[in-house]
């Protein structure tokens, strides 16, 4: 009898210890999803977007940061289409954006500049899209976002460097910058 009452009490603690081991997994499980939403937090509410239509009328360019804290090298890269077969990548940069702000780019404005030459081009001369963006968050992560994603990237690669550039976008001027409602949690 002690024999099947201490068989009984292994199978009871192995169960038990399944259970238990189980239940850990997925506490760690939903931690690690927690801690990827909050990581990605700052970076979902910095967004861009082109206003204008299909049919024509200003295109602008727009970079709204929803969130409290501050986001700082801004790259936005620019996919330049001077003949109708093949585009180029260009560079628009700005320092950083303020927490609850809208940065406004007016291509009438945005002059591009081949690398190693001084002769700039208006941006309205060519056909234009935006491929990406890029910026650091308040961690210092690097990252990047496209109409579809928002992606983290290791290191600042691809921040402050012209790699692949074929030269850079320049406003004539400061851009148009405006405070932007709801903004943090509220977002």
């Amino acid at each position: 009898m002690g024999v099947v009452v201490a068989a009984g009490g292994l199978i009871f603690t192995g169960i038990a210890t399944y259970y238990s081991a189980k239940v850990a997994q997925d506490q760690l499980e939903q931690s690690r999803e927690d801690s990827g939403q909050r990581e990605r937090e700052q970076a979902a509410r910095v967004t861009y977007w082109m206003d204008g239509s299909f049919w024509g009328g200003t295109e602008r360019i727009h970079v709204v940061n929803r969130s409290p804290d501050a986001v700082s090298f801004i790259q936005i890269t620019l996919r330049v289409t001077k003949d109708k077969e093949t585009w180029e990548p260009y560079t628009l940069a700005e320092r950083g954006l303020h927490p609850c702000s809208e940065i406004v780019f007016d291509p009438a404005k945005l002059q591009l500049t081949e690398l190693g030459d001084d002769a700039t081009s208006p941006l309205t001369d060519v056909g234009w899209d935006i491929e990406s963006l890029h910026f650091i968050d308040r961690k210092g992560q690097l990252w990047s976002r496209t109409e579809r994603t928002l992606t983290k990237s290791a290191g600042r690669s691809g921040v402050g460097d012209a790699d692949g550039d074929t030269g850079a976008v320049t406003p004539d001027g400061p851009p148009q910058i405006k405070t932007v409602e709801p903004c943090g949690s509220d977002a």
